[in-house]
């Protein structure tokens, strides 16, 4: 079963907290962002709860991509990507956006670490306060019935009300065992960091080690790895 609410959210930069862990043992990133009024929260994963532990990283200064030109016309706020507009869905393999040999194997700390180079990447949003930062995963919150995990109502981490924002924001195909609901084909997950020129963005693609790219047109692995 793919993402229930596949989004984009385009937003500006609030503040971030670098590491944290949620109650699962999960590593994130933890991002506020604000569009047209309302905050949101977008939680990165850096560091996977299941071995291989690293996540695949690979930030691109300047996306070739057409998705990316159109995005500035674009007012603030959350779009429905699984609907009214499908044709923003991103999707790694089918796309050619990214290739798994290009990604590299990155650790959450040290200066090529995950958390040093989003966070050189926030800094710049947070002192350009004109740019925006593009999410795409899976959306959750009170509005528009985005319930795809439980929210509170105030976010644990930034104490706006009410919790919302977005996850899921790397490759979400080819998983196996208790992840495999989450697979599809075009719903993977992507930060675009909006650049000085306003015409190109910083893409940072994510994934798990063991995440399988050959995979049919479900998102579900074509070779079932056994252990």
């Amino acid at each position: 079963m793919p993402l229930k609410n596949y989004h984009m959210l385009k937003a500006k930069m609030l503040d971030y907290l670098p590491q944290k862990r949620d109650s699962e043992g999960n590593e994130h990133t933890e991002i506020l962002l604000e569009a047209q009024g309302e905050k949101y929260r977008a939680a990165l994963n850096i560091f996977s709860s299941v071995a291989p532990h690293e996540l695949l990283m690979r930030l691109e200064p300047a996306l070739n991509c057409p998705k990316s030109v159109t995005l500035s016309e674009f007012s603030e706020g959350l779009y429905d990507l699984g609907n009214a507009y499908s044709d923003l869905a991103v999707d790694y393999i089918e796309d050619h956006l990214v290739a798994r040999d290009t990604m590299r194997v990155t650790p959450v700390y040290g200066p090529r670490g995950i958390v040093a180079q989003i966070s050189h990447a926030l800094e710049v949003l947070l002192k350009n306060k004109h740019l925006h930062l593009y999410a795409f995963g899976e959306a959750w919150g009170p509005h528009k019935n985005l319930r795809s995990s439980p929210w509170k109502d105030e976010d644990a981490y930034f104490h706006f009300k009410p919790e919302q924002g977005i996850h899921c924001l790397h490759l979400n195909q080819g998983q196996e065992g208790r992840f495999a609901k989450d697979n599809g084909r075009y719903q993977d997950g992507l930060l675009l960091f909006e650049n000085a020129d306003l015409k190109t963005c910083t893409a940072a693609f994510f994934a798990f080690q063991a995440q399988s790219w050959n995979n049919d047109q479900a998102g579900n692995p074509l070779l079932v790895t056994r252990k």
